[in-house]
C-alpha cells in the first residue's frame, strides 16, 4: 500500500492520474512551530494526505528540503539548506542576525518534488553589532573631540553610539548620540582612556579603545611663563627698593 501511495503521488505530480479522481495536492504541510536564534531558524510542521495518511510513516522515499534565504533575494542560497528525511523538523544555520528570511519546505519523494514548497517568512534574533572602525580622538586644551566610522552591521533595530572616558580605571564621563561625534569638555590636563561602542537596542559592540592626553596650549603656557617672570621681576624690584630705603 505504501509503495502504491508513493507511486500515486508521483503520477499525480506528473499529471498522469486525473485530478477528478484525486485531491488537488496529495500532501499538505502545516507549520506548527518556529524557533529563531540570531544565526539559525528551526521549523516544525505536520504533513497530511487525504489519500495516503496511514501510509505516510512508511514512505521511506519521502523527505523534505528546507532552505532559507534573505527575503530581498529571489532564490535560495544552497549554503543555508537542510535535508530532513523521515521527519517533520529542520534546522537551518549560518544565517545573519536580525535579518528577514524566506524559508521554504519542499517535500520530495525519491528526490522528486511532489508539490509546491510551503513558504514562511521569519526574522532572526538580534545579534551583537559589528565592530566600530575609524575612531579618532583629537585633544585641544582641556577638550577631547571624538569621531568614528558608522558601522554597517548593526544586527538590531537601533543605532546609538556611546563614548566613555576613563581616568585610570574610573569612569569620568559617558556621552550618547545617534551619530558618532562627541566632545568632552572641561577636562584636567591628564592622560585618559577612551572607549567607543554602538548599541543596537539589546547589545553593545566590542569597545574600541584609545589613549588620549590633554595638553595646555602653547599660548596658555606662554602666558603662564610670562606672568611668572613678571611676578618674579616685580617682587625683585620691590625687594631692591626696600633694601635701598633701609640703607639710607
Amino acid at each position: 500500500m505504501a509503495a502504491l501511495c508513493g507511486l500515486n503521488i508521483l503520477l499525480l505530480w506528473a499529471g498522469i492520474i486525473s485530478l477528478a479522481k484525486s485531491p488537488p495536492s496529495p500532501l499538505y504541510l502545516k507549520i506548527i512551530n518556529t524557533k529563531m536564534t540570531n544565526t539559525s531558524i528551526d521549523l516544525s510542521w505536520n504533513t497530511t494526505s487525504q489519500n495516503c495518511q496511514d501510509d505516510l510513516p512508511n514512505l521511506q522515499g519521502l523527505s523534505y528540503d528546507c532552505s532559507c534565504f534573505p527575503s530581498d533575494q529571489k532564490h535560495s542560497n544552497e549554503v543555508n539548506k537542510h535535508k530532513q528525511a523521515n521527519g517533520e523538523t529542520c534546522h537551518v544555520a549560518g544565517l545573519e542576525p536580525y535579518t528577514s528570511y524566506t524559508c521554504e519546505i519542499q517535500p520530495t519523494y525519491h528526490n522528486k518534488k511532489v508539490r509546491q514548497p510551503t513558504v514562511v517568512q521569519q526574522r532572526t534574533e538580534i545579534g551583537i553589532p559589528g565592530d566600530i572602525t575609524g575612531v579618532m580622538a583629537v585633544s585641544e586644551h582641556n577638550v577631547i573631540r571624538v569621531t568614528c566610522t558608522r558601522t554597517n552591521r548593526l544586527n538590531g533595530p537601533e543605532e546609538q553610539y556611546i563614548a566613555r572616558l576613563y581616568d585610570v580605571s574610573v569612569r569620568l564621563k559617558e556621552l550618547k548620540a545617534n551619530n558618532c561625534e562627541f566632545e568632552f569638555k572641561d577636562l584636567n590636563y591628564s592622560s585618559y582612556r577612551l572607549e567607543v561602542t554602538v548599541f543596537n537596542g539589546k547589545f553593545e559592540s566590542k569597545p574600541k579603545t584609545q589613549d588620549v592626553v590633554t595638553h595646555q596650549s602653547f599660548k596658555g603656557v606662554f602666558i603662564m611663563v610670562f606672568f611668572a617672570i613678571f611676578t618674579i621681576t616685580l617682587a625683585v624690584a620691590v625687594y631692591v627698593t626696600k633694601c635701598r630705603k633701609s640703607m639710607m
